[in-house]
């Protein structure tokens, strides 16, 4: 199984101009130092740049506007990813190209990392659509939280939103449910998404082609028209022209119409200018024939000639508005033309409908045509049903050789034997913490445990034994260990000794372990990396880092530009 190691974290807030470093050089990095001087973040940020949002973030940390940078490797492959506020990206390294640039965690950056990982497990959404879960489901065995997933496993990131989400995480990643089998079911549930779709749309053509034969069934008509031969060729004929006819009056009718209303508004027109000529004639009649202006006491000549020259302009006006009467007379006598031929026309409709009434053995043309309209439909519905009904048979044969897939990846006696060698490990581990397993054979998904700080170390040996078997029978990449804050529920000095102890010397073949250790009483080695973190409380990042880091992390933040 291909294997993931983290090399390098960088923090860094350029709001308030404080950065931090970590390498992880060795097989085991303890992060040591008191209570609050940012262990937890820094363990919470690792998974975090990849998209997998931790339960709590302080509202100093989240103020500080901090950006992670994570150089990992897949096999010698190395790859980089950072997280700037709410963007991601990840470069490939060896090829020195960006992978993916994006806001979005499930929709953008869940595909990558499942691609990177070879996670190929498929749920369920809310709304029943099989989608790639957010990156958080692809490490959920690999990181313990200090607060949730020391109350419950499965619980370590938030947002841990799909159904059934804790069943299907243990059947994966302790390998009883493989790649395989998750792509048998993705494939199952979309071929039965298909049948039910095409059952939808067959469902009202068949509904129709009954309500046809219910309308049709006290009817035995012959659909031969060699009875109504002359009958239809003569409708043929008489139909052909009819339209034709019929059409051409319309055009005709339409455009005299448009032409009479075009007169009549200039007639209204001409009407309103001669009333205001007939007041102004009167007007220059009733006055002297000299006038003076009531403005600027100039005096104006009222001539004979003037008064005869506005009767003359009137006497034209007057012609015009005879002229548009003329011509409103002429286009109404041609509308009524056009709508006497029109009514030749409903006529000639009529005797169509007198063919359509030619009975033969009390059998109406219209009855044949009638007849022959919805038995073409019929046809074509039944066809249309026959395609549907060709195109559901292939998905019910895909279908069975989907299911049967499934079966055979959900193997039970492959799955008895994982199960077996699990119960071997959590034995075995819960021994080594002094933590007696409640119940054997109990559900994989969620363990009984014992109260207090027995729980604890019980959860402990849970979370190992899954991680043994998902080293030995998953199908995706085996990620870095990743536990914060062990010491849960007053652990006494012997039994937290038992616990970091046994995280530095147990994990799975290969694995990178990173935890968290107040006092671990264990010392460096070949193998083994101890990092006192944070110089004062609640101030992991510092000035004097800031300068380095940014330098490091500019070229990698410009992808966000």
């Amino acid at each position: 199984m291909p294997t993931m190691r983290f090399s390098r974290l960088c923090l860094l807030s350029t709001r308030e101009g404080s950065a931090y470093e970590i390498n992880f050089k060795k097989e085991v990095t303890i992060l040591t130092g008191p209570n609050g001087t940012g262990k937890s973040a820094v363990l919470k940020s690792i998974y975090q740049t990849l998209g997998a949002q931790p339960h709590k973030v302080d509202q100093s940390w989240k103020r500080a506007a901090v950006s992670s940078l994570l150089d990992f490797e897949i096999d010698d492959h190395k790859y980089t990813a950072i997280k700037s506020r709410d963007r991601y990206a990840i470069i490939d390294r060896l090829t020195n190209t960006l992978i993916i640039e994006t806001a979005s965690v499930s929709r953008g950056l869940a595909p990558v990392i499942a691609d990177l990982l070879d996670f190929g497990l498929i749920m369920p959404d809310r709304d029943e659509t099989l989608i790639t879960p957010p990156p958080a489901y692809a490490f959920a065995p690999f990181y313990v939280d200090q607060d949730f997933g020391w109350a419950s496993p499965w619980k370590s990131f938030d947002k841990m939103y799909l159904p059934k989400s804790r069943a299907t995480l243990a059947n994966y990643h302790a390998g009883l449910r493989t790649n395989a089998y998750y792509e048998a079911v993705a494939r199952r549930d979309s071929l039965l998404r298909k049948i039910r779709e095409l059952e939808r749309e067959r469902e009202p053509l068949a509904r129709a082609i009954d309500e046809i034969s219910k309308i049709t069934s006290g009817l035995a008509i012959d659909l031969s028209m060699n009875s109504f031969e002359s009958e239809s060729q003569e409708l043929a004929k008489r139909s052909s022209g009819l339209n034709q006819r019929q059409s051409e009056y319309r055009r005709k009718l339409t455009r005299i119409n448009s032409e009479k209303a075009v007169w009549q508004e200039q007639r209204a027109i001409l009407h309103s200018a001669l009333r205001d000529m007939e007041k102004t004639v009167t007007l220059a009649a009733q006055h002297p024939d000299e006038v003076d202006c009531p403005t600027c006491g100039q005096s104006y000549d009222n001539s004979i000639a003037d008064r005869f020259g506005l009767i003359a302009d009137y006497d034209d006006i007057f012609d015009a508005i005879q002229d548009g009467e003329a011509q409103v007379r002429r286009l109404e006598k041609e509308i009524d033309q056009l709508s006497g031929l029109l009514a030749e026309i409903d006529v000639q409709i009529w005797q169509i409908d007198e063919l359509l009434s030619v009975k033969t053995d009390e059998v109406s043309l219209g009855d044949i045509i009638s007849a022959q309209g919805r038995n073409e439909t019929t046809g074509l519905l039944r066809q249309k049903i026959e395609e549907l009904d060709t195109l559901i048979g292939d998905a019910q044969a895909s279908l069975k050789m989907a299911e049967a897939a499934r079966r055979r990846e959900a193997n039970p006696d492959r799955a008895r034997g994982i199960r077996d060698q699990f119960d071997r490990f959590r034995d075995l581990f819960s021994t080594e913490l002094d933590a007696p397993v409640q119940a054997s054979r109990d559900a994989i998904t969620s363990p009984k445990l014992a109260r207090g700080s027995a729980g604890s170390r019980e959860l402990l040996a849970y979370y190992l034994a899954v991680l043994f078997s998902a080293r030995e029978h998953s199908s995706s990449v085996f990620c870095p260990i990743v536990i914060d804050a062990p010491n849960q529920q007053g652990q006494d000095s012997h039994h937290l000794g038992l616990i970091y102890h046994f995280l530095a010397n147990t994990r799975p073949k290969d694995a990178q372990m990173i935890f968290s250790a107040e006092e671990p009483d264990i010392e460096p080695s070949d193998d083994i990396d101890v990092i006192w973190v944070g110089e004062e409380k609640n101030k992991l990042l510092r000035e004097d880092a800031y300068e380095g880091v940014f330098s490091e992390m500019r070229p990698y933040l410009d992808v966000f530009l």
